[in-house]
């Protein structure tokens, strides 16, 4: 579905800049809807221990073996140590194994968007899971790639002693999991009834002389949807960027500034498209933009939208 222009800044009045290799990544997470909360631990929070190690830590969630357990996000009380960073969640059920561990294999990972504010961070999973008996969220605290903590672990200085033991590993390893004694006083909300987080991705950087496409995909069917593009991931007008919206919106996050802007709707597949045409003008080499989907849908939050992650395109 291609979508109409509403706003367009004439990429040719941009200054020419050194040659550079076309090139595209995903940053960021989405959010999706809300939901409410089934299970928690020390469910309003209190005081962060800082500390961390480059681990992905993976917290119980203890339940009769008969229970069932519908799962679609999960809040961890935590923050980021510098700036603002995106990590995996990850969840898994229950291993094989006579003990109590995690699988070693994740059922689904998403993304987390933290900031350097102590308090509850949300994360949507990619799809609805039906749960049976105990289960485990994973975080981890280094960014995919990174070699250094990027946040602290979700453990208090003080509130209900978890019990249960809790398991850590290199994130996104297949090892066995391996106990900890970082943790003893978790915070965080596993959540049902919410939806998936809206996707962004690009299938080919954006090159010169070619139709450069956005897909968005597991959003809410018929829905109006913006594919908002931006050139600076720094400032909107007076605002710094990247904006916290998890007040008003849990787990959402803008990403860029928007000077140009789609709009459409989607089918009934939750998926849509955004084509900009790229110029073959040499001069538009190395130009750097940020993108991002809006879509919305008044009362699932305060400011009636969800958010995708986010983008980041060089044109080559």
């Amino acid at each position: 579905m291609r979508f109409p222009l509403l706003s367009l800044l004439s990429l040719s009045m941009l200054p020419a800049l050194a040659l550079s290799q076309a090139s595209y990544k995903e940053l960021g997470s989405g959010c999706g809807n809300t939901g409410r909360v089934i299970r928690f631990e020390n469910v309003k929070g209190g005081t962060l221990s800082p500390q961390s190690l480059t681990n992905e830590y993976c917290y119980p969630v203890n339940v009769k073996s008969t229970q069932v357990t519908v799962v679609t996000g999960v809040r961890f009380f935590t923050s980021s140590r510098v700036g603002v960073k995106t990590v995996n969640v990850r969840l898994y059920k229950k291993s094989a194994l006579t003990s109590p561990t995690p699988d070693l294999k994740a059922l689904d990972t998403t993304l987390i968007t933290i900031g350097p504010k102590a308090k509850f961070w949300q994360a949507s999973f990619n799809k609805i899971h039906i749960m049976k008996g105990q289960f485990w969220v994973g975080l981890d605290c280094v960014e995919p790639g990174g070699s250094t903590a990027a946040i602290n672990a979700s453990n208090l200085t003080a509130g209900t002693n978890v019990t249960p033991v809790f398991w850590r590993r290199p994130p996104g390893g297949t090892s066995a999991w391996s106990t900890t004694g970082i943790i003893k006083i978790p915070s965080y909300h596993i959540l049902t009834a919410g939806t998936a987080m809206p996707k962004l991705s690009a299938a080919k950087a954006p090159t010169l002389g070619t139709v450069f496409q956005v897909d968005l995909s597991q959003a809410i069917p018929n829905r109006p949807a913006v594919a908002i593009f931006g050139f600076s991931n720094k400032t909107l007008g007076p605002i710094k960027l990247p904006l916290d919206m998890t007040s008003p919106a849990p787990g959402c996050w803008l990403f860029q500034s928007m000077e140009l802007l789609f709009l459409g709707s989607m089918g009934t597949g939750g998926t849509a498209k955004a084509i900009l045409p790229i110029p073959k003008d040499k001069t538009l080499t190395g130009v750097t933009f940020y993108n991002q989907w809006l879509i919305l849908n008044p009362g699932l939050n305060k400011l009636g939208l969800l958010f995708s992650n986010g983008g980041k395109g060089v044109i080559g």
